[in-house]
């Protein structure tokens, strides 16, 4: 038997639903897109989306935080462009793309339970990232539901 999320080889051949490569291209955009973001507008990215009150903070202090968010972006940024790679020439791996890019998400979910961040007012950073990893869960759930299963 042929298990979808560790395929016996991988190929190009991709055997999950059709839906969920549309939630894979909007999780992997963006993924890559707060990559970019964070890259290029840290500092206001890290202050306005992340709700961090960087101005409360030393000018070093501050530099460290946006630094460490920088660096996060660039994370992003690999594991999309990985994911577009996966896509392009190994689709029978989209399923364990899924799943990497949701423990990454989840991963940070609970390092951030045991590490809080101060924030101030309500940002809209942590319910995005909350909405993808919803969409990549529901994303990788119907990469590993086959369609000949589905047929049946």
């Amino acid at each position: 038997m042929d298990n979808l999320f560790l395929p016996k080889s991988i190929d190009n051949y991709y055997r999950g639903q059709k839906l969920a490569l549309w939630f894979f291209w909007l999780v992997v955009i963006v993924r890559a897109a707060q990559g970019v973001s964070l890259i290029v507008g840290g500092h206001s990215i890290v202050r306005d989306a992340d709700g961090i009150p960087l101005e409360t903070f030393p000018d070093a202090a501050s530099q460290s935080i946006v630094g460490v968010f920088v660096i996060s972006g660039g994370a992003r940024l690999v594991l999309s462009l990985l994911a577009v790679i996966v896509f392009t020439f190994y689709r029978s791996a989209i399923p364990l793309m899924l799943a990497l890019l949701a423990l990454d998400q989840i991963a940070k979910e609970v390092l951030l339970l045991f590490y809080p961040l101060y924030r101030i007012g309500n940002p809209i950073g942590p319910v995005v990232n909350l909405v993808l990893l919803f969409l990549t869960v529901i994303g990788f759930v119907l990469s590993i539901w086959s369609r000949q299963h589905s047929r049946s």
